[in-house]
């Protein structure tokens, strides 16, 4: 049997979601298999497959199937019309992997624009009034990072369940400027610090979308983000000095601790609220 290296994907943006290129060569490099697939967020399209061989086919399935299931997608669609014209042995082989025919009928989007902005406008004013919160009020702990918890919980969060670049920037702009204008603040610098916060989380997410997918990548980006804090030193993360700390841990490993952390509460908390907000595919 031949010797198939494992299948690559292409992916090119288009105008709703992602398309993955799959490719299977023997050991000679030639190629012997290929196949289209349109991947959102819970949903992936299979639009062709094309094979020379019958095990090559399902060599492409099979990891095509893993490599879904590892990006939490939970359905796969075909577009074959021929599916009820099957041999009965095929269609029961078919429902063994978990498949079935069904005649599907796409909602109307007309009118769910209005309606997801609702939702999306409440999570992000809640996640505003939690980063003011926290800056306005005296926390029970003394130690560095610890607000990250709940700023930058709320920045990942927005911008994990929007899935949309610049929600983390605009969430972060206006509470900088309501902490400016509220004057909770000992330097300007400090609003800024939030505003740049969630620049730097966009940008993040914007040139690696991967990190999205999953939650230790972004206990990392949570780490990175939290340092640009650097910028206010009397931003309550590495600069930050409270009187009468109980607590000996280095600031620098506690921001990149509470950093971790918050990234990690913020994603899960966006996975949560997304599922309950009918917003755009989740880019992988």
């Amino acid at each position: 049997m031949a010797n198939w290296t494992w299948p690559s994907s292409d992916r090119k943006l288009r105008h709703s979601a992602p398309t993955e290129h799959w490719r299977a060569t023997d050991r000679h490099g030639i190629l012997v298999g290929e196949a289209w697939l349109t991947v959102d967020n819970e949903c992936a399209l299979l639009h062709a497959m094309a094979c020379s061989q019958t095990d090559v086919r399902w060599l492409l399935h099979t990891e095509i199937v893993e490599r879904l299931c590892a990006s939490s997608c939970r359905l796969l669609l075909t577009n074959s019309f021929d599916a009820p014209l099957l041999t009965p042995g095929q269609q029961y082989f078919q429902q063994l992997l978990g498949y079935s025919v069904a005649r599907l009928c796409p909602e109307v989007q007309r009118h769910r624009e209005n309606r997801r902005c609702a939702p999306v406008g409440l999570v992000a004013m809640v996640a505003v009034a939690a980063i003011v919160g926290v800056q306005t009020s005296s926390m029970p702990f003394h130690l560095d990072g610890h607000r990250a918890l709940i700023w930058l919980t709320a920045l990942v969060a927005i911008r994990v369940a929007t899935n949309r670049a610049g929600w983390a920037t605009l969430v972060g702009g206006i509470a900088g400027l309501a902490i400016a204008l509220l004057d909770s603040a000992p330097t300007l610098d400090v609003p800024l610090a939030y505003f740049l916060c969630g620049v730097a989380l966009d940008v993040e997410l914007a040139l690696v979308p991967r990190l999205a997918q999953s939650v230790v990548a972004m206990s990392f980006a949570g780490a990175s983000v939290i340092f640009v804090t650097l910028i206010a030193p009397a931003f309550p993360t590495l600069g930050h000095h409270p009187v009468g700390a109980a607590w000996t841990i280095p600031p620098t490993l506690a921001a990149i601790a509470f950093g971790a952390l918050s990234a990690m509460l913020g994603h899960r908390l966006g996975r949560t609220l997304r599922r309950g907000m009918p917003l755009a595919p989740l880019t992988t």
